[in-house]
């Protein structure tokens, strides 16, 4: 019976579907990033992110990537807004999409404190598309090699897959208490858009933040099943471009709401995109467009050894996608506060923190009769404005800045080569609407702590967040 439906689900994974809707995505995604890539060109993030700033705070395991002179780093710009335009006419697809990739995961970990969610997704998107066979319609790549419109349906499953552990991870996250009981910290960014027409009256009051917050959470963990069914399809996707629309009007969030509304395609029926040409232009029936000889070809598809080998890998993929996010449970304390398992898990717009840190250093005497030289350092005229507001409230960042410190102090301080140099963190962070209050250990030193990373490195020096 097992191996029946083995058989069974494998042969419905490996079906022939229209290639249309992958394709469409394709047109779409590469159409978004490289204005996406203008953009960000033209804000001069490339100077004040990458190029300016003399420090820069990196991934664990990825400090080799370092950021290129002002010239080099423009060219790797100009190399991503070009394979994003190639990948959204579909010429060498594939191509394109791992130049794509390469460069964009490239820019992405050179800093930490410019993190968001939806760059990660767009870097996981951009592996994929090296992958899936999003070039066999509406692309340069199947008008020259004359490709088949049909692709085997895991192709499509696997994005619309990637993007269902992104909605769900999302709207379980927001089941909190902050979330949920206080609508925070909703409220408190609401508060600067009171003087929206009609609704911003509304904003002022905490039961609407409240019924907005629960109303986010119950339209991330469900949006996926009212898009996958025929019958609810339709007014689902209407109410999820309401929904992003009304997010990307409230607050800046860049590129996220049009590749969220993008994403929400792929549940459609994959041969949408030409149902609709046909409506919209009145072409030949529908059914000429799409007969079945043309569904049931498969002589473009991949050899199945090929098939088969993708197929496992979307599996083990997606687990690993659906495992990755709920790796914070193996740290202690809340996620929201200490922030450990808090990147790369679809923890979206959940928390708002503001604070401040100085770091006050002792250094070991330079002789006997001296005492130890304490000095008090200030971070913010080393960092930019985006730095320091990231490293007030990231302990990993605060950590990984003590050790610079450290290094550059013994560079400073000769007379300290082989002697002990304890740094330790005065901080303050004001949390979801919370005073403010005391967020690192002041007696602890940092430098004696251990990697960020690695599970034995109890928090004990993030201090607990004080109860409403």
């Amino acid at each position: 019976m097992s191996k029946l439906s083995a058989n069974h689900i494998t042969q419905w994974l490996t079906t022939p579907v229209d290639a249309h809707g992958l394709s469409f995505f394709r047109l779409v995604f590469g159409l978004l990033m490289a204005l996406a890539t203008a953009r960000f060109m033209w804000m001069g993030w490339v100077d004040t992110i990458l190029v300016d700033p003399t420090y820069h705070f990196t991934y664990t395991g990825f400090e080799w990537i370092k950021p290129l002179s002002r010239g080099p780093m423009y060219g790797v710009f100009i190399g991503l807004l070009l394979s994003a335009l190639g990948i959204m006419i579909g010429w060498k697809t594939r191509a394109m999409a791992a130049i794509f990739f390469v460069l964009f995961t490239w820019v992405e970990l050179i800093e930490k404190a410019a993190y968001l969610n939806h760059y990660y997704l767009v870097s996981l998107i951009g592996f994929l598309l090296i992958l899936l066979p999003s070039n066999r319609a509406l692309s340069v790549d199947a008008k020259q090699q004359k490709l088949s419109p049909v692709i085997p349906r895991w192709a499509h499953l696997w994005l619309a897959g990637q993007v269902a552990i992104v909605y769900f991870f999302a709207g379980l996250a927001k089941f909190g208490s902050d979330w949920l009981l206080y609508g925070e910290p909703l409220y408190t960014w609401l508060q600067h858009h009171t003087d929206w027409p009609i609704l911003g009256p509304l904003f002022v009051h905490r039961w609407w933040a409240i019924l907005m917050s629960i109303s986010g959470a119950i339209f991330d963990t469900t949006i996926v099943f009212f898009l996958c069914w025929k019958k609810t399809r339709k007014l689902a996707y209407i109410s999820a471009v309401a929904f992003h629309l009304m997010v990307w009007s409230l607050f800046p969030i860049g590129m996220f709401s049009p590749v969220m509304l993008l994403c929400g395609t792929l549940f459609f029926d994959p041969s949408w995109p030409r149902q609709l040409l046909a409506l919209a232009h009145q072409h030949a029936p529908f059914k000429r467009l799409i007969n079945k000889d043309n569904l049931s070809t498969q002589k473009q598809q991949p050899p199945h050894f090929a098939r088969s080998s993708l197929m496992y890998l979307m599996v083990i993929w997606l687990g690993v996608q659906a495992i990755l996010p709920l790796r914070h449970f193996a740290y202690p304390g809340d996620t929201n506060w200490t922030e450990r398992g808090f990147r790369f898990a679809w923890r979206v717009m959940l928390i708002e923190k503001t604070g401040q840190v100085e770091y006050r250093v002792v250094l070991p005497a330079q002789s006997a009769d001296q005492p130890p030289l304490t000095l008090k350092i200030y971070p913010r005229k080393d960092l930019t404005r985006l730095q320091y507001r990231m490293l007030c409230t990231q302990p990993d960042m605060m950590l990984a800045y003590a050790h610079k410190l450290e290094h550059d102090l013994r560079q400073k301080y000769p007379h300290t080569e082989g002697k002990k140099i304890k740094i330790y963190a005065d901080s303050y962070v004001a949390f979801n609407g919370r005073h403010s209050q005391r967020y690192i250990d002041p007696d602890q030193d940092l430098l004696v702590l251990e990697p960020w990373f690695t599970w034995k490195n109890h928090p004990d020096w993030i201090l607990e967040k004080e109860p409403r």
